[in-house]
Order: C-alpha cells, then structure tokens, then sequence
C-alpha cells in the first residue's frame, strides 16, 4: 500500500520524542492556488523499529485541529506560538475512517484555510479512537515561504522562522536572507552547549546563508526553482540534525532538585514531578514549558513472564509503559529501561495499579526481588497531566516490638505510623492498643497512604482476624477499628487449630467450611449433610451472631449476649427461594413434598410438575414451609408435624399438614376468605331432578358387625338420602364389592337402559385394594372406540363414561375420589382426576372435606363400613361436596336440563 502512494509524510511518534520532522510540501500543495481538498498523505509508526500502526484493527482515524492567523510572538520553548486575538479555528476529522489504510498511512483532504497564504496555522495532527478518545498527537505548524509551503512536526525549537520572506519586485523573488542568516547565528549562540558536531553543523549552515547573501549583494538573484531546492536542502540538513539530538526528558522530585543538579543548566527536556512541567534552559534560566505529554498504547495483555530478550517487546521493555492493572515477572539481568538500579542481578516482579480512567495518572507500581537484603521492595507513583513516574523509593520501614522500652516515635502510637511501615506488636505495649488482642498473641499493622488524609492501616491479629480503619479529613482523623472479613475450609482435624477447634471461639468477621464430623462439639443439625458453613458476625464482644448453611441448603443461626456473653440455641432460618424456570429447579426444590422447614418459596405457575388446587392461576403462587418435623420411618423423606401454606398470586389461601407413620401430607384446604365467602348460599340439591349413582357397598349402604355378622345391604344409601330430602329421583346402579373391571362386564347393559340427567360416579374403594391386583394403567388405555380400552383401570373407567355419553349426551356426570383408603388410595385419585380432566368433567375430591380423613369418619365404621349412624353423616357431607362442586363449575351446570 505504502509504495502506491507518493510523497508519503511519515509520524514516528516514538522518535518525535528524540527530534522532530521538517517536510517541503511542494509537491502535495501549490501555496499560490490555495488548493482546497489537496490529499495529504502520512504514515503513523512507533517504537524504534518503526511499528506501523494497525488503524483499522485499533480503529483509529485522522484529525486536525489549530489556529490559523497572525502569530504574536513564539513561545519561549520553540514548541508552539502565541496566535493573535484574531486568529480563526479550523478542524477537520475522519470520523468514518474512510482515509484509514492498511500500514498506518492516513490519507486526507485537508481544507485550504489550514494553509495560510499570509501568517501561519499552529495546533495538532493525531489520531482518535471510535469514542473520541485521543490515541496520540503531534505539535504541527504550517508556513508559506517563496510560494512553498513548508510543514513542521514536533519540532521542539523552530529554526525557519520568516516574518517577510518574499518581496516581488519586476517578477523576481528578493529574499530578506538576512534575516534568516541572523536567526541562524541566533540559534548557534542559544545552542552553544550542544555537541561539537552539532554546533559546527548550524555554523556550516550560517556559511551558506551568508554566501547566498553574498549572491544577493552581486546581483546574481536565483530562481524560484533553484530557490525551493536550496530550500529544501536546507529544511533536510535541519531535520537530519534534530533527529541525531536526544529529547529524552530527566525527572527530578521538584524544581529546587533540578537547580541544584544542573545550576548552570543542560540541554533537554527536564521534568519535575511534583507538577508534571518540562523545563528547558533558555537565557541563562530555567524555564517552565507547561506539561509534558507523551504518547501512550495500553493496549496489552495484563499478566507476563519474561524470561528472555527475544521476548522483551514494548510496552514490557520499558517500566514506565506497563500497562494498567499488570502483573509482569523479569528474570534477571534482561535488558529493562526504568528498572531501579540497586536491586542488582535478581528476579523481580512488578505490579502496576491504576484505573482505566485515569490511566497512569496516579497510578501506582510495586516491585519485589528475590534478594535477602533489605532492598527487596521498591515503590514509586505516577502524577501529573500527562502522568510522570517518580523516582524509586527502597521500603525498608519494618519493625517488630516484644517490650515497651524499645518503642520511640513515632511508633509509640498507630495514630503516627508513618506511611509504608510494617510493624509487628505483643498485645498490651502501646497506650492506644489496638482494642481486640485479647484473644491473640500479637498483631501487625500495615499503614498505607502518603503520609497526609487518605492512609489507610490493616491489622492483622495472631488468631487470624483482621481489622482496618481509613484516616479522613481536614484536620485527618483516624475511624473506628472495622472488622475485616476472613475465610477458611477445612476437611480434616489436623489442619484446625484454636480458635478454629470450636464454634463458641470462632473470631468474628469470619467465614468457615467445616466437612461435618470434624469438631468434638459439632453443629446439632449437620447429621444430615456433608458439611456446613459458619460466619460469625461482630465486633468481639456480646452481640456476635453466627449464620449457619448446611450442604442439604438448610440454614440455622444463633446470638451471642448477656454479661458475660453466652451463645443461645441454634433457630432455624427462613430459606428464601424463587423460581421462574424450570431450568432453575433443583433438589429439593422440585418437590413441593420435600421442601425443608423454614422454607419461603415463590414458583410461576406449573412450577414444579405438582397438581395444585389453584394450578389454574396464571401468575404463581408462594408456598412457606414451617415445623421442624420428626420420623421414624428411616426411609421418608416427608417429616411429620411439617404444615405447608400457600397463597396463590390471585388470593387464594391453602393450607396442608404432614402427619401419621410414615409421614404423608394431607389433601389442601382451602382458607381464602373469598372461598369460604362463596359456599354461604349453596345451592338446593333439588336441581338433580332425576340421577343416578354408580358405586360400591359405601353407596349401597352395607352394614357389617364388628364380629363380622354381615347385616348386608340396607335403605341407608346416600343417594336415597339425598331424593327423600329434596324430593327427586334415584337410579341405584351401586353394588357390594364392585370396581370398575366387574362393572364393565356385568352392568354395561343395565347401564345403557338408564336414562338419568346426572350421573354420580364414586368407584374406586375396591379397585384400589391391593388384593383386588387391578393394573392402573394410563390415558393411553383411552380409545376412541371405548370397546377397544385395554383391561385397565383408565380403560375400563373410561369406558363406562362413554357408554353415559352415548347413551344419554346431554346428561351431566360427576366423578368422586375414593371414601377410603384400602391401600392405594395414593395410585388412583390421581388416575381419577387425569380421567375427569381428559373428559372436562369435574371430579369431587372428597378429602376437601376434613370428616373423610377426620378420626370420627374412622369411628363410625364397623368391619370396615359405615355404620348406620355413620351413613346418615357420610351422605350430609357428600351432598355438601356435591353443593360446593356446582358453586366452583357454574358453566357445566348453568343450563343443565333445559
């Protein structure tokens, strides 16, 4: 790319440290016309091996910014000018990159207004990244000298400096070079310390000019052509020169440094760190150019190790460029600029501090050698604008004190540690003591800081805690001792030590793992888990608080007071969890039956996969999970005595209990307000004008001794009940000892010769028994033609269903869960619900009513059946149920028998 583009200006931002550039541009503008939008052409390179800069890959494009105008006089550094009060701003940007090429070569179309025909054009060249954040800039200024224009970068003295070049006079050029022969033999003198070379070079110049001259005073006037080659002669002979001269810049800690160094001054650039200003000597003096500013790339990876040469690449080569936030190790002996010159052939590492906003400003560096001596820690700070390391300071201030008779100031008292100290105490040797050493041994105090507001101490105690305090302010005063937090793990006896052997004794501030069985005293509720965490929480005295997480994601605490402090028993801990997802579900919380006590658990609906009396609200629901819980039953997982209660996001209230052996829960209750609200008017059960009930003995009304003397089947049947209190019609369909398999093959005929507008179904009992051997089966075993249902309970259930819909299609059908538990009760009210739920029937779940799982329910039953009594209270709370069943499905019963 590079070779297809002629009168390339070349940037190295690295040697523009060390002396500037001076560039003819005849060849890009003609100074006479005011080209407007001429191209100009320059690559952009660092480092002394002349790194081209990757715009695209960094995305950095061009700009221009300056004055152009009359200027009043230069600035006393030769850098830059004093513009008049009239002189006008230009600007120009690439902001859409579109002159960024491959090789770092920018091409632009600069305005004309940044080539004056008359005055000059000072400010800067540079480039910004995408952000408007400046990656570097140049010092450039534009002149017209005899029709050429003549450009200067980083030049850090002007040389070629006309007020009134040209004069035309009969179409010939007559040059005032007088003047220019004076201000070279004013540089020569201004530059008299400089090299022999040097200095016999800038005289080797004057020679010319006044030979010139002497061509003037002859009459043997040259052309405008020989003019810009004797022009450009001289502007290469001046570059060529200010390249050879170093601009490297010394630092000194402030202004009375520098003069005491160097009283009769030297040639360069010296900095002074207190302010960040460069200085050069000038008229005898030294004389503040502002601040000085150089060119950075923090683009770096942060960690390295450098072990050779080969690999010692910018920024690493160099201390004053590492990157921000780095961590770099050097082996010994490499050949690194800035490194402080005692640590001698050792290792070292280096950590450099700082923000990403500030960059270097303020930043700090640390550096450790593997050396013995005392010259083992460095440290040095960067400030000012732009941002100047100081010189490496050696951290030698470390003490340690076991009696008070050694102890001088200031480290008779923390409040005057000085800044970079260690130093190590035996508890009870200072007046201001640090105030929790009871418990330990000893401590050691790290004071951090400059030395004013701002210092920071860390206390490390002997037992293993720590504290911290910050002093603030004007005048500083030190803060209250804080507590700084410590972790441990430990996994076996060996590795613990006091004060970590018991949880009474744990200092505070600290966070411990424990694998459970590894203390004498160890914590009551971790049988259950692998091991728990501990953090104590306090300041040392009464008012400690320990927090306890067990690996089962059980959580206790406990309170330390009282006078003396005494630890209280353990509480358990509400464990708060939500659930969106159920990506997010995880043991034990995918199981509404294995929630642990203290729990407070908030799922979207369908979370998790559990059939709920209120699933059908769309937003969710919170279920808290109290009791501690017992069993004696090693292989239940669901504890006894555990209530769970939830509350769904649209109000409604439920509520179970865990109880009997082993432990199962209970049906839910519904406890709204609203819902109890709502069976205050049931309706009359008189609306059932013709139904029939399709069960078994607890419909027929069997009656059976406790001695076994079987009484049989009597009139006290609950549906004859219910059509002699509201004066309607029952169809018994009901026999001792059915399910649903003897039904299909024996009462199918009889079933399809009734014509009921309601059909109660209440089967199950007998299926459900264990001796009966009946397959559960699945919705599967749900045919299209019913004829075809497998021999399953979901079949054969099904089928009956179906032999009601064909038979009679507008009557309404009803199913009930099993009055009693035979054993798998658990299997086949499920298997209930799914059939009433495929066929959008509603299913009454009898244990919503409390006296079907209540202890009298059990007493009023003989040989395993309600008795007499018993019957006449099953049937008030069936036709409740039944009531309650056409409150909650008002769109299935609304119209029915119309």
């Amino acid at each position: 790319m590079a070779k297809e583009i002629s009168n390339l200006i070349t940037f190295n931002t690295y040697k523009f440290e060390r002396g500037g550039l001076l560039v003819d541009m005849f060849n890009q503008f003609n100074a006479r016309v005011g080209d407007q939008g001429t191209e100009l052409a320059i690559q952009w390179e660092t480092s002394k091996t002349e790194t081209k800069i990757n715009l695209k890959e960094r995305g950095l494009h061009f700009f221009g910014t300056g004055s152009v105008g009359q200027y009043l006089e230069k600035l006393e550094d030769g850098t830059g000018f004093k513009m008049s009060a009239d002189a006008s701003t230009v600007e120009w940007e690439d902001k859409d990159e579109a002159g960024s090429l491959d090789d770092g070569i920018t091409v632009v179309k600069l305005p004309k207004q940044f080539f004056p025909q008359k005055g000059i054009f000072f400010g800067y060249f540079g480039l910004k990244d995408r952000q408007g954040n400046i990656f570097t800039s140049v010092n450039v200024w534009f002149r017209v000298l005899g029709g050429v224009p003549t450009m200067g970068a980083a030049i850090p003295y002007f040389v070629t400096e006309f007020d009134e070049v040209l004069e035309r006079c009969n179409g010939k050029i007559v040059d005032a070079l007088a003047e220019l022969r004076e201000k070279y033999q004013a540089e020569v003198k201004k530059n008299e310390d400089m090299s022999a070379e040097t200095r016999a070079a800038l005289s080797k110049l004057a020679d010319a000019v006044g030979a010139i001259q002497a061509q003037i005073d002859a009459g043997n006037v040259v052309t405008l052509v020989q003019h810009n080659r004797d022009i450009k002669s001289v502007s290469n002979m001046i570059t060529e020169k200010l390249a050879q001269m170093s601009m490297i810049p010394e630092a000194f800690e402030n202004l009375d440094s520098l003069k005491q160094t160097y009283p009769n001054g030297k040639t360069g650039i010296m900095v002074t760190i207190d302010t960040g200003h460069k200085w050069i000597w000038f008229n005898n003096a030294w004389n503040d150019c502002g601040i000085y500013q150089v060119a950075g790339d923090t683009s770096y990876n942060n960690d390295k190790f450098i072990a050779n040469n080969d690999d010692l690449r910018p920024p690493y080569d160099d201390l004053n460029s590492l990157p921000i936030n780095s961590t770099v190790t050097y082996v010994a002996g490499l050949e690194v600029q800035n490194i402080p010159s005692a640590i001698g052939n050792s290792n070292f590492t280096i950590h450099t501090y700082g923000t990403k906003q500030g960059g270097q400003i303020g930043s700090t560096q640390l550096l450790f050698t593997d050396s013995q001596d005392n010259n083992s820690c460095y440290y040095r700070t960067a400030w000012g604008s732009p941002a100047v390391w100081s010189e490496w300071q050696i951290s030698k201030d470390t003490k340690i004190f076991t009696e008070k008779k050694g102890i001088v100031a200031p480290y008779n008292s923390l409040d005057t540690l000085p800044a970079g100290s260690v130093v190590s105490y035996e508890p009870g040797l200072l007046d201001n003591d640090l105030p929790y050493t009871a418990a330990s041994q000893g401590y050691t105090v790290i004071t951090s800081g400059n030395g004013f507001a701002g210092k920071v101490q860390d206390a490390i105690l002997s037992n293993g805690a720590r504290y911290h305090r910050i002093s603030w302010g004007s005048p500083a005063v030190w803060s209250e001792w804080q507590a700084t937090s410590t972790s441990y793990a430990f996994v076996s006896k060996d590795d613990i030590k006091k004060p970590f052997d018991n949880l009474d004794t744990l200092p505070g501030n600290s966070t411990v793992t424990y694998v459970t069985g590894l203390l004498a005293a160890d914590f009551p509720f971790a049988d259950d888990s692998q091991g728990y965490t501990i953090t104590t929480n306090g300041n040392g005295f009464a008012g400690k608080v320990q927090t306890v997480t067990c690996t089962n994601k059980n959580r206790y605490y406990r309170l330390q007071w009282g006078s003396p402090a005494k630890w209280g028993d353990w509480q358990p801990v509400n464990s708060n969890h939500i659930f969106v997802s159920r990506d997010q579900l995880t043991a034990p919380y995918d199981n509404l039956d294995l929630l642990p006590s203290g729990s407070l658990v908030t799922y979207v609906s369908g979370l998790p996969n559990k059939e709920l009396p209120f699933e059908q609200d769309p937003n969710g629901y919170t279920i808290m999970t109290n009791g501690n819980g017992f069993t004696d039953t090693p292989d239940s997982e669901i504890k006894a005595g555990q209530v769970q209660i939830v509350v769904s996001a649209n109000g409604s209230l439920y509520h179970r209990i865990a109880w009997g052996s082993p432990a199962k829960w209970g049906d839910w209750q519904d406890d709204s307000y609203t819902s109890k609200m709502k069976y205050d008017n049931l309706p009359s059960l008189a609306i059932f004008n013709n139904f029939a009930v399709i069960g078994d003995s607890y419909s027929k009304g069997y009656v059976q001794k406790a001695d076994g003397t079987i009484l049989g089947e009597t009139s006290n049947k609950w549906g004859q009940f219910m059509a002699s209190q509201y004066g309607t019609t029952f169809t018994d369909l009901s026999v001792s000892g059915q399910n649903t398999r003897k039904f299909v093959e024996g009462y199918l005929d009889r079933l399809k010769q009734t014509k009921a507008e309601t059909y109660f179904i209440i089967l199950g009992i007998n299926d459900a028994s264990p001796d009966n051997n009946i397959e559960l089966g699945s919705l599967d075993d749900i045919k299209n033609d019913s004829s075809t249902n497998p021999q399953t309970f979901y079949g054969d259930y099904a089928r009956i269903i179906d032999t009601i819909k064909q038979t009679s299609p507008n009557s309404k059908i009803v199913l009930f869960t099993i009055m009693a538990d035979w054993g798998l009760r658990n299997k086949f009210d499920p298997a209930i619900k799914n059939i009433g739920k495929y066929y959008s029937l509603p299913v009454i779940n009898v244990l919503d009513d409390q006296y079907f799982s209540s202890p009298l329910f059990s007493t009023l039953q003989s040989g395993g059946h309600p008795t007499v009594p018993g019957y006449g209270i099953l049937a008030n709370h069936l036709m409740q149920l039944i009531q309650k069943c056409v409150i909650d499905n008002p769109d299935y019963f609304n119209f029915m028998g119309c």
